[in-house]
């Protein structure tokens, strides 16, 4: 799975032990936000839809370190 910069960064920020943890720390933060957060909002859904995609052991493999550019 490729994930784009701003994605693996988000991934870093709410990152727990297991993949479904990572996203279960996403969606929890989702709640929170507000209109103004359109944009995040809809990177952060992106994120959740690729993760599901992987596996636990694909999650478990993948180095996710935060970027800084494209």
């Amino acid at each position: 799975m490729d994930f784009t910069v701003p994605e693996i960064n988000i991934i870093c920020i709410y990152k727990g032990e297991t993949k479904a943890q990572t996203i279960e720390n996403i969606m929890s933060a989702l709640e929170h936000m507000t209109q103004s957060d359109e944009e995040l909002k809809a990177e952060m859904e992106t994120v959740i839809v690729k993760l599901e995609k992987i596996t636990e052991t694909e999650f478990a493999e993948y180095i996710f370190e935060p970027e800084y550019g494209e």
